[in-house]
């Protein structure tokens, strides 16, 4: 052997990698080795190119740049340097495909060389290197997380101490319904999950838990505990595999004593999360893996995943997989549906996690049957889609009951996907699919853009919630908003309204045209005119028949879960002094319970609780859309602060009789004095005002709407309510800073 030879082997076979070896297969591995040289600023590879080798830093070093766009269309950013006896390109030899960054040494630089033909038939020969690359592969891909996640977290720190930072840093893995913490146990340190996905649940008094929320990558989780040291106020779990890095309370005290500035960071994230908790009751985490289920084999998921892809493509950086797709990537037939532990499985993890760092979404798409491809799918998902056409049987099919009947249920958060043709009337029968099978929502997709656009902004976490107030007639107001909104191309994937306010969302849930819908409005309160029914008021003072027969009228027999987008409505239980929030059941009943004021309308039977106006507690449910929508809440105020006023100079009532004279004497001009439903109406919603005026803070964007000159009872007036509505959304809307779109 040579010098040089024996100069190359040395520092190569040092590896771990290739430690205890055969001398045969040493040998060969030996006489497969070339020697690099590199001067400053030589380019030793370029992002994109095809994977032709690995090699070994001799001396000198190495910069990782990847391409950045942001910076323009030939713009790089550097991620790593590399110093003498690491390795560089390992991570093609197994997982295939171009190379992912580009390298250039960094200053004068000797390498050695090992081609990827060479490492193959040593592979072949000697297993155990396929899983020892492996493993050297995921420490580089987890120590790249690691060092793109710290800068981000700690934008305030310097740059030598990010990468000191490490040293304080345990590393954890948590597998898929494993515990991190629970509720009660010592707080004695945070963690940053790398990858993966958490939850937290709150421990009820039944026994059961409530998901208070999640944690996505780039997160913190535990932090107040290296201040206060209080137990832990939840119990968090991996919904996936998760790895993390763990500060303890002593790794913080050697930290805050060599950087000092570190406490000001901590302190700062903190200081973020109380924020977004008092804006937010459930931190918003939008999915970045997605499975697509198909219910029926026969569904054209295909078809449907590239509308899907398309529509997640206009913002975000989107990677469509399924297994035929895979292996053609791969040019490895067949390594789709490779087994867990298998040499081929390995290949496949690494390069899977590798796409996780390139791309803001990877769309797994399932075989239609329960294959190893389909199970890698459900293990490897935030979000399980399962996709059916509407018309179709709602029981669960083979695959679904295969892959979500056991563990993979708890997996993740499932979305059940209803899809309708492109001109397809109101759906039905929802309500058989959602008692089949266990899931955390429902969507409605007819096959157009504009639905896979709205299921692509409910998924990335970028929805637009919709929160209508209730104010009696003011209330149709909210269609000339929402009229306004539709012409400033404002979407609205999610709405919510309390009494009048979820009665018109009820009415564009359904799909009806904003003219169509105040025409229908008109004809219903002129004809049924529900306050003017007076009955003897030992309950209240309207009958309420009228008031049913109208909504049965307008709604028909449609449930909330038939309606396109989602939605609920707002009522008070007058028995237990809750709120009540519909999300299921007839959308008359539901609205009736929400527009039911105490007095005026008999309460709405529900079991044994009886159901009244949501205005009592809540008349502008802002919070109740945050736990529900991902994205921006817009909410809209159609009750003054000031209203029910009387005729300037009246210091008494006028008797009964007195106002009855004055309004019929034309020469006379009767005083103002507001009517006892008036009085009523306006009494119910005291209770919320001031709550009100709390959760309203909570929106992102806020209309007030001006219409203190309309009475609540003033339905005669719906053409003017509306233009004002309009008039002044449209107004305040192109003043709008980062409106959605």
């Amino acid at each position: 052997m040579s010098a040089e030879t024996a100069g190359l082997q040395e520092p190569f076979f040092s590896l771990g990698l290739f430690q205890d070896l055969d001398p045969e297969l040493r040998a060969f591995l030996g006489s497969c080795l070339t020697r690099c040289d590199l001067k400053t600023g030589e380019l030793l590879f370029r992002q994109g190119e095809s994977a032709d080798a690995m090699y070994v830093i001799l001396r000198g070093r190495l910069t990782v740049f990847v391409a950045d766009p942001e910076l323009g269309p030939t713009a790089e950013k550097p991620v790593a340097e590399l110093k003498a006896g690491e390795p560089v390109g390992e991570l093609q030899l197994i997982s295939g495909g171009g190379r992912t960054a580009t390298v250039r040494a960094a200053e004068d630089c000797e390498l050695v060389r090992l081609p990827k033909s060479g490492f193959e038939e040593a592979a072949g020969r000697a297993p155990l290197l396929l899983d020892r690359m492996a493993e050297l592969v995921h420490r580089r891909l987890r120590s790249y997380r690691l060092r793109a996640v710290l800068p981000r977290l700690f934008s305030g720190l310097d740059p030598a101490l990010l990468e000191d930072m490490e040293s304080y840093l345990e590393w954890l893995y948590l597998p898929r319904g494993g515990t991190l913490f629970r509720q009660g146990d010592p707080g004695s340190s945070l963690c940053v999950l790398l990858s993966g996905r958490l939850q937290a649940a709150v421990s009820q008094a039944d026994g059961s838990f409530r998901i208070v929320g999640e944690v996505a990558p780039g997160e913190t989780v535990g932090e107040m505990a290296l201040f206060t040291g209080e137990p832990r106020s939840a119990e968090v779990t991996a919904v996936r595999d998760s790895e993390l890095v763990k500060l303890s309370s002593a790794s913080f005290k050697r930290l805050a004593a060599a950087y000092p500035q570190a406490v000001m960071e901590i302190s700062r994230i903190v200081i973020e999360r109380l924020r977004r908790n008092i804006r937010r009751q459930e931190p918003a985490c939008h999915s970045t893996s997605i499975a697509l289920l198909p219910a029926a084999n026969d569904f054209p998921l295909e078809d449907f995943a590239r509308s899907l892809v398309e529509a997640l493509s206009a913002s975000r950086s989107v990677l469509h997989l399924s297994s035929s797709r895979l292996d053609r990537m791969l040019t490895t037939p067949g390594l789709a549906q490779s087994a867990v532990g298998g040499a081929g499985s390995i290949r496949l993890e690494a390069w899977l996690d590798e796409q996780e760092t390139r791309h803001d979404f990877l769309l797994y798409e399932a075989d239609p049957r329960p294959t190893s491809w389909s199970r890698r799918c459900v293990r490897q998902a935030d979000h399980i889609l399962i996709v059916a056409r509407g018309e179709d049987d709602p029981r669960p099919g083979a695959l679904e009951q295969a892959l979500l009947g056991g563990e993979e249920s708890a997996a993740a958060r499932s979305l059940l996907v209803l899809t309708h043709d492109r001109e397809a009337a109101l759906p039905s029968g929802t309500e058989a699919w959602l008692e089949a099978r266990r899931v955390s929502n429902h969507v409605h997709v007819r096959r157009r853009p504009e639905d896979f656009r709205r299921l692509a902004r409910l998924l990335s976490g970028k929805a637009v919630g919709l929160v209508l107030s209730g104010g009696g007639a003011r209330g149709f107001a909210h269609l000339g908003v929402l009229q306004a909104l539709e012409e400033a191309a404002v979407p609205v994937d999610l709405i919510g309204g309390t009494s009048m306010g979820a009665a018109m969302a009820a009415v564009y849930a359904m799909g009806v045209e904003i003219r169509a819908g105040v025409e229908r409005s008109k004809d219903l309160f002129s004809r049924h005119r529900p306050f003017e029914e007076y009955t003897l008021p030992l309950m209240s003072l309207l009958a309420g028949r009228r008031l049913d027969d109208l909504l049965r009228e307008l709604y028909g027999d449609t449930r909330i879960e038939d309606l396109w987008i989602g939605t609920f409505f707002v009522s008070t239980n007058l028995t237990t002094a809750e709120i009540c929030v519909h999300r299921r059941g007839e959308v008359w009943r539901a609205v009736r319970a929400s527009v039911a004021i105490p007095g005026m309308f008999l309460p709405v039977i529900a079991g044994e609780n009886l159901l009244v106006d949501g205005g009592v507690v809540n008349n502008l449910p802002v919070d109740v859309m945050r736990r529900l929508c991902e994205g921006l809440v817009l909410a809209v105020n159609v009750s003054p602060k000031k209203d029910v006023r009387l005729s300037s100079g009246l210091e008494r009532f006028p008797s009964p009789w007195q106002l009855l004279a004055a309004r019929l004497n034309p020469f006379k001009q009767a005083p103002r004095v507001p009517g006892i439903l008036q009085v009523l109406g306006r009494t119910t919603m005291l209770g919320s005002v001031h709550y009100g005026e709390a959760v309203k803070e909570q929106a992102d964007f806020r209309l007030d709407l001006p219409l203190e000159r309309f009475s609540i009872l003033d339905f005669a007036a719906i053409d003017r309510i509306v233009a004002a509505g309009y008039s002044y959304a449209r107004q305040e809307i192109a003043a709008w800073e980062g409106r959605p779109s």
